[in-house]
């Protein structure tokens, strides 16, 4: 059995993030919240080493007093985010 989504709420809307609460059922039966955020238009990069493995980097974001400049194209975001 898999995850299943009953309903979704949005608990807050602002002007980069969503945060909402989906009523679901879990895969073992039983009834339950799952938050999470959603980000339109951001950057999500895995990164491979030669050998094919994924290779885990450093988040940047506000909260680490990090940010990439504003009008930056995503695949600059992406390789910055590599560096």
């Amino acid at each position: 059995m898999r995850w299943t989504g009953l309903a979704s709420q949005v608990i807050h809307q602002g002007p980069y993030i969503s945060l909402l609460r989906d009523s679901v059922l879990r895969p073992d039966g039983s009834l339950g919240a799952y938050e999470h955020v959603a980000a339109d238009g951001g950057v999500r990069v895995v990164a491979l080493d030669d050998q094919g493995r994924v290779v885990l980097v450093g988040d940047d974001f506000y909260l680490q007093r990090r940010q990439r400049g504003a009008g930056s194209s995503r695949l600059a975001c992406a390789r910055a985010s590599l560096t």
